[in-house]
């Protein structure tokens, strides 16, 4: 079998094409030997096919062109395709060059011989024996009678196709290998059943309850359907719902459209819905049909049904309700003819509210400007910002357009739902396009989806939402259901698997793919819809239960962020590689070159210009800074600062008390810094601003308490991400406690401990300490925050929130010198971990929190 570029797409082409081909036998869409019981059911046999019987009488046209572009072969050594990761997609592809299956042929029969013509051309050009045609047919036709049209065996075998290449195994058998590259730069990733029947539900439920007894005109749109698996959902319920004959049901399929870019996929949706009518014409979909043993029952011939109810044409809704282009672009330009929504489906924006009643689907999730992809043309960006202000904040990022093209496709009062990445929960850059979401529409549902079943995508969790796009006569939700699924792993693993590649190509490893569905479990609270009101772009919260509903209320309650009384800052980043300016001891001449070798910079004198520095984040562990002996070469010049470094060169803010805080991982881990280090931007900064001069132990106290890592994790939801990182400015959101007059606390220059009063105090935390009366300081902490600006009491002069600073400070200073390594008589006696059990109460206490922080 020919190998390499071609045959890699040359054999998922005719995979594809046998696919069709077999359903339309089996689902009664042609005549076929199938429907007069004349099926080989011997184990290992060959299936009586029409398409085997026709093969070698059939007519050899034009060969299909590859599925993932240029035919061109490029070089490959002993057969095996080089890497050569397909060219992302312009943001301004239109898929409009003309192929043959971007048009339904005139007839049933016609589509059948076309997809003969191409299959027998495609096994030509493989050099492929008969009888390995028919092998490849016996494991395909296995397959799509086993599969109902939902399962989408045509969408699996091309999105196979266009995630994997050909490689010889170590054993010299070919097989296919994930190719992590091409499928994140198409953005290629099929949504899983589950998922895509919760956000199904969530959307199309309330659309369905609150049409009424009109539920079944409504009009249901995806405007990146792919291989149509939300058009098969918005089907069955359409069509689910009462009415007065079958056909009449079946009619309003013609309510289902649906628009993708790609050729292939489009022409399988519109498949995939002819297959899955002919199915409910035998009594195989709908609820309550008697789906009898497919293989002891033959297909009924329903070809007939199907062009009375539809047309001739075939795929049937290929061109009408489905079709070709890219629905971002809603006018033509330079680059694209663009697609006008208007004139593709006029009667749906021809009639009094124009819109579709319901918008939902599964968007592409690429970004452009990304370090690992191309950047958009200009011409392009300003396109895209033209027609979609909310969703061109800031790199180009094909999700939030599509969430922006939902909000005018659908009319006044209709639901709209997207699957999309958890960064439209709270990324900054994203702010724009939650506040447009927000401003015209009512949220009904959010859910937050706590895995990550595409493989060879490096992403963290995904999110959906259901809303409903405000209207005179529509009433607004009082709650919003806030749920969070996540997989139940038992239930997975009992789950039966398949491997679409071992269907025409044995021994090869590849999607293995559940059969049926795998279940998730959930957790869900209604939450008031003011949470999401108002919110001006904020962070949209996702709540796993009431409990951590009445959590974060009480924790965002604090009238004041991090923001308000510290400053936070990025390491050093280097403009030619970060060790181009690190060395382990004092060198005597410091030499910077470009890529090319130029010389940048050069210092024959550089032996005082070399700072102890901090380069790794593993050089941070709590409480504790652990110097591992690097140099960074910074010279106190600016001008020469800009030529060394790209960012993160005011020196000023190393040379001040300061904390260092981990740039990566899932939690925030700091530590004070007490000798004055420089770092590099795998570490932030954070310290006390001038006009509060709050100390930057207590900023680590702050940052490692357990309510403050509990509501960094809700914030950030890093937790699946691989490469997990600390972002500012969710650091900066972090709430910040006061005391009972709204002071910040430990604003101020605290209280010397020379003082008796403040001596008796550490006096009697040793006590307490040593006699294991941990509650005695929740007592204090809670009448010096209620005392503030007041006399704490009779025994001195001190004020409530300085007695709370002495407090704490001490306690933070036992907590570090516990991990330091500098025993006092009171560190003997009690552990690191009793001391942040103790902090982790007191910070409960100023939070306001009712109880103990779960962590």
């Amino acid at each position: 079998m020919k190998t390499g570029w071609v045959g890699w797409n040359l054999l998922h082409a005719l995979a594809l094409e046998l696919v069709w081909l077999i359903q339309m036998e089996d689902g009664g869409l042609i005549r076929s030997p199938l429907q007069e019981g004349r099926r080989r059911l011997r184990l290992g046999s060959v299936p009586g096919l029409r398409l085997l019987e026709e093969w070698n009488h059939a007519r050899v046209g034009d060969p299909l062109p590859s599925l993932f572009g240029p035919d061109a072969e490029p070089g490959s050594k002993d057969g095996v395709p080089s890497v050569r990761p397909s060219r992302p997609p312009s943001l301004g592809d239109s898929g409009a060059g003309h192929t043959p299956t971007e048009v339904p042929a005139p007839t049933r029969d016609q589509a059948f011989h076309d997809g003969l013509d191409r299959a027998r051309s495609l096994a030509t050009r493989l050099e492929l024996s008969l009888p390995e045609i028919q092998e490849l047919v016996r494991r395909l036709y296995s397959l799509a009678v086993s599969m109902r049209p939902e399962e989408d065996l045509p969408g699996l075998v091309h999105g196979h196709g266009q995630r994997h290449r050909l490689v010889r195994m170590p054993r010299g058998k070919l097989g296919f290998k994930l190719d992590r590259e091409r499928s994140r730069g198409q953005g290629i990733f099929t949504t899983p059943p589950e998922i895509l029947r919760e956000l199904s539900a969530a959307v199309l439920g309330p659309a369905l309850t609150l049409a009424g007894d009109q539920a079944g005109k409504l009009l249901v749109a995806d405007p990146a359907c792919g291989s149509g698996q939300f058009l098969l959902a918005a089907a069955r319920s359409l069509v689910g719902l009462p009415g007065r004959d079958r056909g009449a049901r079946l009619r309003r399929l013609t309510g289902v459209y649906g628009v993708d870019l790609d050729p292939l996929a489009a022409r399988t949706a519109a498949h995939n819905l002819s297959l899955w009518a002919a199915h409910v014409l035998q009594d195989r979909e709908l609820p309550g049909s008697r789906r009898g043993s497919r293989r002891g029952e033959p297909p009924r011939f329903v070809g007939d049904e199907i062009d009375a109810l539809f047309g001739p044409e075939f795929p049937t809704f290929l061109g009408r309700n489905v079709q070709i282009g890219n629905a971002l672009l809603l006018e033509p330009s330079s680059f694209s003819p663009g697609f006008a929504w208007e004139r593709r489906f006029p009667d749906v924006f021809a009639r009094d509210n124009a819109g579709f009643d319901v918008v939902l689907g599964n968007p592409p999730w690429i970004s452009f400007g990304l370090r690992d992809r191309q950047i958009s043309m200009e011409e392009e960006r300003a396109y895209f910002e033209r027609h979609y202000p909310a969703g061109t904040q800031y790199k180009l990022t094909l999700y939030p357009l599509f969430i922006e093209l939902a909000l005018q496709l659908v009319r006044e009062g209709g639901h709209h739902g997207l699957l999309v990445p958890d960064s439209i929960l709270s990324g900054h850059h994203f702010s724009r396009i939650r506040a447009r979401l927000v401003e015209s529409s009512d949220l009904l549902e959010l859910a937050l989806v706590e895995a990550a079943p595409w493989p060879g995508a490096q992403i963290g969790y995904t999110v959906f939402y259901s809303a409903r796009k405000r209207g005179d006569h529509v009433a607004r939700p009082e709650t919003v259901r806030n749920r969070v699924l996540h997989a139940d792993r038992q239930a997975a693993r009992g789950a039966r698997k398949r491997n679409v590649a071992q269907a025409f190509l044995p021994g090869t490893p590849g999607d293995a793919r559940n059969a049926r569905e795998s279940r998730y479990e959930s957790a869900e609270v209604n939450v008031p819809s003011s949470q999401y009101r108002g919110t001006d772009g904020a962070p949209l919260r996702v709540f796993r239960d009431e409990e951590e509903y009445n959590f974060l209320r009480a924790m965002q309650s604090a009238p004041f962020r991090l923001r308000d009384v510290a400053w936070t800052y990025s390491g050093l980043i280097a403009r030619h590689g970060q060790r181009s300016v690190q060395s382990k001891r004092i060198e005597s001449r410091f030499l910077v070159r470009d890529k090319r070798g130029r010389e940048v910079y050069r210092d024959d004198d550089a032996t005082k210009t070399w700072r102890d520095a901090l380069v790794s984040g593993a050089e941070i562990t709590p409480y504790k800074v652990e110097w591992d002996g690097s140099r960074l070469f910074v010279p106190d010049d600016p001008d020469d600062l800009a030529r060394i470094y790209k960012s993160g060169f005011d020196l000023g803010r190393y040379r001040r008390p300061k904390v260092f805080l981990r740039q990566t991982g899932d939690r925030l881990i700091a530590a004070v810094d007490r000798n004055g280090y420089y770092c590099l931007n795998n570490l932030h900064l954070v310290g006390g601003k001038d006009t509060t001069k709050v100390s930057p132990l207590l900023l680590v106290g702050l940052l490692m308490s357990a309510p403050v890592q509990r509501i960094y994790r809700i914030y950030a939801l890093e937790g699946a991400r691989p490469l997990a990182q600390v972002d500012l400015k969710t650091v900066e959101s972090l709430p910040y406690p006061s005391d009972a007059e709204g002071q910040p606390i430990g604003v101020g220059s605290p209280a010397p401990r020379t003082h008796p009063q403040a001596r008796r105090i550490v006096q009697k935390m040793s006590t307490w300490l040593a006699q294991g009366s941990f509650h005695a300081f929740a007592d204090q902490v809670q009448r010096a925050c209620e005392t503030a600006s007041r006399p704490f009491d009779s025994s001195g002069p001190l004020r409530g929130r300085e007695v709370l600073s002495l407090i704490l400070l001490r306690l933070l200073e036992l907590r570090e010198a516990a991990e330091v390594g500098t025993p006092t008589e009171e560190e003997v006696r009690t552990d690191g971990e009793t001391l942040q059990g103790i902090l982790d109460e007191l910070f409960s206490v100023l939070f306001q929190l009712e109880a103990g922080v779960p962590t």
